[in-house]
């Protein structure tokens, strides 16, 4: 009788060692559930990069096509970005910080 308990026993312990293997082979295994789930974390990212990508680039398309039809486009842009100046221009920079005290 005691036999058969201690066949029980162990025969239950086989089995939740076997799952227990199992379940860790699952969750850290190469393509194992872990690694799927960071696999679709990143391709979440992925995807909302190139959402943001695809709108800088439409941006930037419009700014060519503007740049293109409009030359005066050209002169503001380069005045504005590049700082350039006509020869006769003087150019006066303001301090934010100061103008506000």
């Amino acid at each position: 009788m005691e036999k058969l308990g201690r066949e029980k026993k162990f025969f239950i312990f086989a089995i939740f060692a076997f799952l227990y293997i199992l379940i860790l082979t699952f969750l850290f295994e190469r393509r194992g559930l872990l690694d799927v789930l960071n696999s679709r974390k990143e391709l979440l990212n992925l995807k909302r990069e190139v959402e943001i990508l695809k709108k800088d680039k439409e941006r930037l398309e419009w700014e060519v096509r503007i740049l293109k039809d409009n030359p005066k486009s050209i002169e503001d842009t380069a005045r504005r970005e590049l700082g350039f100046i006509y020869p006769d221009e003087i150019v006066v920079i303001l301090d934010e910080k100061a103008m506000q005290k």
